[in-house]
């Protein structure tokens, strides 16, 4: 056989290779891509989330600051409250009525 009747007998068969080849990788390019747009929705579904929560925590924060300030000046109030209760005591115990 000389070599253009072989190219002629197995050409098809390369052809028929590659073009499986190319349908193979098609089909790859098809499902990375399907996942790939799968993924951006779930990332931009995560950055939607961490957006919540970061507003969530800055909200958090600020009301426990908030708490805090209002627990300290109530302290003070009641310390000071107290103090003024034992004067008053104390000065009618040595029988003054002074308050």
């Amino acid at each position: 056989m000389t070599d253009e009747t072989e190219d002629d007998l197995y050409g098809d068969l390369e052809e028929a290779s590659n073009n499986a080849l190319v349908n193979n990788l098609k089909t790859q390019i098809s499902a990375l891509m399907q996942e790939k747009k799968s993924m951006s929705a779930d990332l931009e579904e995560y950055k939607s989330q961490i957006k919540k929560l970061v507003h969530e925590k800055t909200e958090l924060e600020k009301n426990i600051v908030s708490l805090y300030n209002t627990a300290l000046n109530e302290l003070e109030r009641k310390d000071k409250l107290i103090a003024d209760l034992q004067i008053c005591r104390s000065n009618m115990s040595e029988g003054r009525k002074e308050f």
